[in-house]
């Protein structure tokens, strides 16, 4: 009996830490997004949720559309993680066709547009080796990562691409996430397109420290989960974990607040040492006018003697 047949709808991610914030593990059904800014651990999230989905469970299948690191980069990242066991390795499932790599980054490929990718994914688990694992009980997870080539700079156009994909490819894979960097302007996911995910997850680096990162379960449409900042954790055995919950000192009464304050931190930081930088040219060159200035004056009133 597999795990899912076991919990019901609930669907272990094979990360005990990371299950228990998001009220159990994931539900048969949900689209999970997954936002935050360049390099703060989406797509190794992304990695080990697929990674321990295949190792953990016989019969299971899992689809991994890349548009932002062509497909070899990608399979190199799960093999960096600890998937690279020649009896139980990533490779392994693919030769048994349990999972696929849809690059959708490397010219030539799948275009990264949802129609393109809607029909390979499609076309993918209604193969005959697929459907053979379907039938024993294998459950599907897709992973876009990321969504952010799919549109344009505009929410209805986010809007449009979220539910052509939602349209085309609910009902044939059980768990979907996605990813997105965060919009300039603040904690937004997919200009609107953050509306129609069933959970939405943050994660980010610890005041601008590039080895401390954090997670925070935005929002969950179905139950209830954590929302407070913790600890994400990748140790020297490429096994990832949520730590124990962040303190934030001072004045933030709210996570929001709290995250806002970690975003623009390193800016603050940064314009502060601009200014002090500017301050001190400003005060150099006024030394400098009145040092010419003074020579000037002892030159004149030298020709004058």
């Amino acid at each position: 009996m597999n795990i899912a047949q076991q919990e019901g709808l609930v669907i272990t991610t094979g990360i005990p830490s990371l299950d228990a914030i998001v009220g159990g593990g994931l539900h048969a059904g949900d689209w999970v997004g997954i936002a935050g800014e360049p390099g703060s651990m989406k797509t190794v999230l992304c990695t080990k949720i697929t990674g321990e989905w295949l190792v953990n469970n016989e019969q299971w299948c899992a689809i991994y559309v890349t548009t932002e690191m062509n497909g070899e980069m990608m399979l190199r990242q799960f093999k960096s993680l600890g998937y690279d066991d020649k009896d139980n390795g990533i490779d392994c499932y693919i030769n048994s066709k349990q999972f696929a790599v849809i690059d959708a980054c490397t010219p030539g490929k799948t275009p990264a547009t949802p129609e393109a990718i809607s029909r390979k994914v499609v076309e993918w688990a209604r193969s005959p080796d697929v459907q053979s694992y379907k039938q024993n009980g294998g459950r599907f997870l897709l992973v876009i990562d990321s969504l952010a080539p799919l549109w344009s700079h505009a929410a209805v156009k986010a809007r449009d691409a979220f539910s052509t994909l939602v349209k085309n490819i609910k009902g044939i894979v059980d768990v979907v996430i996605v990813t997105l960097q965060w919009a300039a302007a603040g904690h937004e996911f997919g200009w609107g397109a953050g509306h129609s995910v069933d959970m939405l997850i943050y994660t980010g680096t610890w005041y601008q420290d590039e080895g401390k990162f954090w997670i925070q379960i935005g929002k969950s449409r179905t139950r209830k989960t954590r929302s407070r900042l913790f600890d994400l954790v990748l140790n020297g055995n490429n096994e990832l974990a949520v730590g124990e919950p962040i303190s934030i000192p001072g004045k933030y009464m709210t996570a929001r607040e709290a995250l806002e304050s970690m975003k623009y931190y390193n800016r603050a930081q940064v314009q502060e040492e601009i200014q002090r930088q500017r301050n001190a040219l400003i005060a150099q060159q006024n030394k400098n006018i009145k040092d010419l200035a003074d020579k000037i004056e002892a030159i004149i009133q030298q020709s004058k003697k």
